[in-house]
């Protein structure tokens, strides 16, 4: 099952947590914070990321995240 994934840039602190543990999936912006990177998506959550061993570091992410910034749904997040 797909899923999709976006930071809420205004609860990110840029610990680095997603980065370190999804390089293929996050990486910090211009600012230091994190946001979605694979596939091009651009923070939007529009993506689908399919690949079993990517969903594996995800949940990792999701579950890492001190701030909750890192969010996870099956569906495309609309923006």
């Amino acid at each position: 099952m797909s899923k999709y994934v976006l930071i809420e840039k205004d609860r990110c602190i840029g610990c680095g947590g997603c980065v370190a543990v999804a390089p293929h999936i996050f990486k910090f912006d211009v600012e230091g914070y994190a946001e979605v990177h694979y596939m091009e998506d651009n923070n939007r959550g529009i993506t689908p990321i399919e690949d079993a061993e990517h969903i594996i570091d995800l949940l990792d992410a999701v579950d890492g995240c001190p701030t909750i910034a890192v969010k996870m749904q099956d569906v495309p997040f609309s923006r």
